[in-house]
């Protein structure tokens, strides 16, 4: 007896239904999801590249920039005091206080702070005259060729003497340590 033709096409039917769908299962979604994953990272990588390029548009700035800074620091270096000169940089101090007409009371040199290549020692100094001598005083500090921050003030009207303020003062000074030459640890 021959096959039912409508029988057949429904199994035809089925069974193409049964391919493609094996088709989109088991080929066509893992290769799309494969495909996207290397979109994501070709994307990735192309904005690696743009990083990269950018970067290296700006290094002869940087390149220039670190040269001047080589520089600055080794005029500083060759300008800073060593921790023996620290008694003439104070012996400048009283000079400079001299020539203001401040009279100190009071030179204290604190231990130093280790910072690296450097060092900064504390200096704590009293000092009596009037309040625009004491200002003269600090600018010409300030005009010191060694490196000197001001790092604290107090000023408070003197008791003893009307028109004169005393001034409690704590300076900074950064000295070079004992045997760097200024060149750049290579190591570092």
């Amino acid at each position: 007896m021959p096959a039912n033709p409508r029988s057949s096409n429904w199994v035809i039917l089925l069974a193409t239904l049964a391919v493609v769908l094996a088709y989109v299962v088991l080929g066509y979604l893992p290769l799309r999801r494969s495909i996207a994953q290397l979109d994501e990272q070709l994307a990735q990588e192309q904005q690696f590249v743009e990083q990269s390029e950018k970067a290296a548009a700006a290094l002869p700035g940087l390149e220039q920039e670190l040269q001047r800074a080589r520089e600055y620091s080794g005029q500083w270096v060759q300008s800073a005091p060593t921790p023996g000169a620290l008694p003439g940089l104070l012996g400048k101090v009283h000079q400079l206080a001299r020539q203001a007409e401040v009279r100190l009371t009071k030179v204290d040199r604190l231990p130093a702070v280790p910072l690296g290549y450097i060092q900064r020692v504390p200096v704590g100094l009293r000092c009596v005259g009037p309040f625009e001598r004491v200002f003269a005083f600090l600018a010409q500090q300030e005009g010191l060729p060694e490196t000197v921050w001001i790092e604290q003030m107090k000023l408070r009207a003197s008791a003893d003497q009307p028109g004169t303020v005393e001034a409690e003062i704590n300076l900074g000074v950064f000295a070079n340590k004992s045997g760097f030459s200024g060149q750049v640890d290579p190591a570092s």
